[in-house]
């Protein structure tokens, strides 16, 4: 099992989470992580139809964009240069409860067989939005600087010092480490990303200080250290 499947097994409860075994920490390499590098254009003008034939086939994704439209129309900031509503109604549909565990499941396990994967337009607005926030953040002034954030949860994992892993989905963490213990105690990821974006001020959630990952970015297993109650991993 590899570490994206964390959220699948915390969707199942409490119990289950105390007798899962270990999570392997891998590179995910089933996982849809299409950055559309050189594509966008192209891929652009093909969204509006994929976004209304995925609504058509999944009532809940149809919902969920409906009540993140409604958000969104209530929100209305200036949104930053190459940014689309769209892009911005797309993050707050993933903070949403509805979806997002089935969207990561499905992008976790869809990268060998894209032509089935049925989260597209969702894949790449998300995609994009990430990017083109992180760029236009103040921890990017003319060079890109990392940040730390932090993910918790009740789940163990198995890893080797050094080596290389990814999410393989979009990932959740705060840059407030009180606010990842929330959601969870036992495992604390410290992460140094690159390329992720605060969503705070799109997030239906805006007092947890947001930052989603996006699936390609990968991380060296830096450092660990446990105790009685929590376990620390540290990927840079």
């Amino acid at each position: 099992m590899q570490l994206g499947y964390a959220e699948q097994f915390e969707s199942e409860g409490s119990d289950e989470a105390l007798i899962q075994a270990p999570i392997e920490m891998g590179m995910e390499e089933n996982s849809v992580d299409d950055d559309y590098k050189n594509c966008v254009k192209a891929v652009s003008r093909q969204i509006p139809d994929m976004l209304e034939k995925e609504r058509s086939q999944s009532k809940m994704f149809d919902r969920t964009w409906q009540n993140a439209t409604y958000l969104w129309e209530k929100k209305m900031f200036r949104l930053p240069r190459g940014m689309e509503a769209n892009n911005a109604i797309a993050i707050i549909a993933y903070s949403m409860d509805s979806i997002y565990r089935d969207f990561n499941d499905k992008t976790r396990n869809y990268g060998t067989r894209l032509s089935d994967y049925p989260c597209k337009s969702l894949h790449f607005l998300l995609t994009r939005a990430v990017k083109i926030t992180s760029k236009n953040s103040k921890k990017y002034i003319f060079f890109r600087r990392c940040f730390t954030v932090f993910r918790g949860t009740d789940l163990n994992f198995e890893y080797k010092e050094g080596e290389s892993v990814r999410f393989g989905q979009f990932t959740s963490t705060s840059e407030i480490k009180e606010v990842a213990e929330e959601f969870g105690s036992r495992t604390m990821f410290r992460i140094e990303t690159c390329y992720g974006a605060s969503i705070n001020k799109y997030s239906e959630f805006d007092d947890e200080e947001e930052v989603l990952v996006p699936p390609t970015e990968v991380f060296q297993v830096k450092g660990f250290s446990g105790g009685n109650a929590t376990n620390e991993i540290e990927l840079k």
